[in-house]
Order: C-alpha cells, then sequence, then structure tokens
C-alpha cells in the first residue's frame, strides 16, 4: 500500500503534523492530540503537572466526528496565554468554583432575609 503523506502546519502551535491520508480518523486523532500533549510540556515547570494535564484533558476533546480537537475549533489561539486564563480564573479545580458560587448565593440570601426582617433599611 502506498503512503500519501500530507504535511500541514498547525495554524496555532506552528508545528508539522504529518498525515498518512490512508490513515483512520482515530489515528489522525491520536496524531494531533499527542502533538497538542507535547505542545504543553514545556509549561509543566511555569503552572504545574496538574494544571497542564487538566488543561489537555479538556481542550483535547475531540468534537463528534473524531476529526479535531477542541482546541483547532477556536477562532484564536494562544497557549501560554491560554494556560495563565486557565490557572487564574481556577477552571482546573470544579469544586472551588462550586463552592464560592454557592458561598456567594448563601451571603446573596443571608442579606436579603436581614432586609426583609430590618425592613429594608
Amino acid at each position: 500500500m502506498a503512503h500519501n503523506i500530507k504535511h500541514i502546519k498547525c495554524p496555532h502551535c506552528h508545528n508539522i503534523i504529518d498525515f498518512d491520508n490512508n490513515q483512520s480518523n482515530q489515528n489522525k486523532l491520536d496524531v494531533i492530540q499527542q502533538k497538542f500533549y507535547d505542545s504543553l510540556v514545556g509549561f509543566v515547570d511555569e503552572f504545574g503537572r496538574k494544571t497542564i494535564r487538566e488543561f489537555y484533558e479538556f481542550w483535547s476533546e475531540p468534537n463528534k466526528s473524531k476529526t479535531k480537537i477542541r482546541w483547532q475549533l477556536e477562532k484564536t489561539w494562544d497557549t501560554k496565554r491560554r494556560i495563565q486564563r486557565w490557572k487564574r480564573n481556577n477552571f482546573s479545580n470544579e469544586k472551588n468554583r462550586s463552592t464560592n458560587r454557592n458561598s456567594f448565593e448563601s451571603d446573596t440570601t443571608q442579606r436579603t432575609i436581614e432586609q426583609v426582617q430590618n425592613g429594608f433599611e
């Protein structure tokens, strides 16, 4: 079987991705995911292994047709800025986000009860 290799430069990370047109979508997806994973390795020292792993797990999710992963569907992409925002917004700690939201709702509810009891002073 002859191999028809296609070289594509990723517009986001600028890595060259080699595709064998005879490969299945799953194999192509595996290559894309590995290239994305490799592009994140350099950020581990700065942001930590756990943060980068959770970032990778979220952004490497495949689309329904399994031809692209989530980050490739973004209109613009700067990996370092995305990781900085991920860490700043604490996306990797879903439990904290939920707790903070519930804490806010609890505080708001308590203030409302106090206002009703005090006649909206």
